[in-house]
């Protein structure tokens, strides 16, 4: 089994699926996803995940080797981030209660955000949760992980290298204008391994930290809080820009860190912890390149805003949420 799994197996026997609402097929799987869930999804959650391209609450049929396998739907799994994710964050606007993580406020929550990277391919970008406070114009895009930093990154497409692929600049509103295909090359070419060119693209030069999927959001944000990308986001699809509407933004990668303590296997356990102090490591790594790289001078001068990148664990963002008292009792299937 993979390091993952092994902690799925730690997570099972924390909280155990009862007999009664387990998958007779697969033993981290609820039969219902609405089981893995704290309160049903309202009809705007529903809606963003049926919507979505990652079959959160569905089941999928394929082919294999001429039979055809059904998979249940992603959110019934007791690993599934979008169930954590929703299970943090509900159907009702959230309450941040201080400034000691994220800002203080009440915002509107919409799962899977969709935004474009860049103009090749098909298929947007899905952030798993976006917060809104349109008052104080603050956004909070957050990427959630529960255990997938377990497993391998993504790879960086030979898009994102290719200028002809970002959306076209108009400066005309912007004064001494920052070029972003410029900026996010610097950022790429100090975290990229050019030497290491996969199927799935080019690797960093990290072991484990999702860069590229980091990366990847940052570019989409800016493409639709830019003034200067405002007219080819709009006409490139249906999804607006956001030009002008924030003035300060923050990208947030929330990552639950299922307590090692849990887990029985003390060789397990150590690789866990290892792999744990490289993630945190890694993530510190890319936010510096970020935060020192010119990225938050092009939000500044392009979009109007502050930037900010911030690696949360799971257990800190749903402490900083308001919420009742059963409510913080069940997320502790996750962290606790």
């Amino acid at each position: 089994m993979s390091l993952r799994e092994k902690v799925t197996e730690a997570m099972l026997t924390n909280t155990p699926i009862p007999n009664s609402k387990v998958d007779a097929k697969r033993k981290f799987y609820y039969a219902s996803y609405e089981d893995n869930l704290f309160c049903p999804l309202g009809e705007q959650a529903l809606k963003a995940y049926d919507n979505g391209s990652g079959a959160e609450t569905r089941p999928t049929e394929k082919m294999v080797k001429g039979q055809k396998v059904i998979s249940p739907a992603k959110m019934a799994s007791i690993a599934s981030s979008s169930a954590m994710t929703f299970n943090l964050l509900g159907n009702e606007p959230a309450t941040i209660l201080t400034d000691d993580v994220l800002p203080h406020g009440t915002y509107n929550v919409q799962y899977e955000k969709q935004m474009y990277t860049v103009k090749k391919g098909s298929n947007p970008a899905n952030l798993d949760a976006f917060l809104s406070n349109e008052d104080d114009k603050t956004a909070i895009f957050c990427e959630m992980k529960l255990l997938e930093w377990l497993g391998n990154p993504s790879g960086l497409k030979e898009a994102y290298l290719n200028k002809d692929y970002y959306f076209a600049a108009d400066y005309a509103n912007i004064g001494c204008p920052i070029d972003a295909y410029q900026t996010f090359s610097d950022v790429i070419a100090q975290l990229i391994d050019r030497n290491k060119l996969t199927d799935a693209g080019y690797r960093s030069i990290f072991k484990r930290y999702d860069v590229w999927q980091m990366l990847k959001h940052l570019l989409s944000i800016y493409n639709y809080t830019s003034f200067a990308t405002e007219n080819a986001v709009n006409i490139f699809s249906a999804i607006p820009s956001m030009a002008g509407k924030y003035n300060r933004i923050i990208l947030a990668n929330v990552v639950n860190e299922f307590p090692a303590e849990l887990i029985e296997d003390t060789s397990v356990r150590e690789e866990y912890l290892m792999a744990m102090q490289e993630e945190r490591e890694e993530a510190r790594h890319f936010i510096d390149v970020v935060m020192n790289s010119e990225i938050p001078h092009l939000f500044d001068n392009n979009c109007n805003s502050g930037i900010e990148v911030k690696y949360i664990t799971a257990k800190t963002f749903a402490y900083s949420l308001d919420m009742t008292d059963i409510k913080r009792k069940y997320l502790k299937r996750y962290f606790e």
